[in-house]
């Protein structure tokens, strides 16, 4: 389960953009010229959102954080994890969550288990689940009691191109794991509410 304070000029969290996987439906019949404009557009807009996503870094003094150096990955009881390597304060960046960029139709085609799939404002979904393709924010971990970190829509300057970014929600220090909450509708989506295994998830 890997898987970001808010800060003033980011939107809503996460939870309402909830990263789940429905009951896949009746399967449809992509005509040829539709799967081949999907696989040149979805490229060059993920390629896009990105640019832009960086340029408003830049100009609002951002500085998204880089893996070795103020963050790693670390082995421990969950699998694997994102660790600080220096003091984060709140406020700050971690960076943007990416992967595959697929139409909601794609992604309910698709193998994916949703572990790793994130919802977007504008319809689309990011799929961490690649490591080779994905941001290092995959090995972000679930904590509700203990999360330092939230994730928030990003406005962009076209609107029809959605993201998402992780930022700090407290200050972390050094050596401490990076932690935000799934929300409800991840968990509901594999457990009950009320099974034993919802209670320990709901207490970590």
């Amino acid at each position: 389960m890997l898987f970001v304070a808010a800060m003033a000029s980011l939107r809503s969290p996460l939870s309402e953009f909830p990263a789940i996987k429905l009951n896949k439906p009746i399967e449809k019949v992509a005509l040829p010229i539709e799967a081949g404009l999907t696989m040149v557009t979805l490229p060059i807009e993920a390629g896009l959102t990105k640019f832009l996503w960086l340029a408003k870094c830049i100009t609002q003094n951002r500085t998204p954080m880089r893996l070795g150096s103020d963050v790693e990955v670390r082995p421990n009881d969950k699998g694997q994890g994102l660790y600080a390597l220096r003091p984060l304060e709140c406020g700050e960046c971690v960076g943007l969550y990416w992967g595959q960029l697929l139409t909601e139709e794609d992604y309910q085609k698709s193998d994916s288990d949703g572990t790793y799939a994130m919802g977007l404002a504008n319809g689309k979904v990011i799929d961490g689940a690649d490591p080779r393709t994905s941001s290092f924010l995959r090995y972000i971990n679930h904590s509700k009691l203990r999360a330092n970190c939230a994730a928030n829509e990003e406005e962009l300057p076209i609107e029809a191109l959605a993201a998402v970014s992780i930022n700090v929600a407290k200050d972390i220090p050094k050596d401490a794991e990076l932690l935000f909450d799934y929300g409800d509708a991840y968990w509901d989506d594999r457990y009950p509410k009320w099974s034993p295994t919802r209670w320990m998830i709901d207490l970590l």
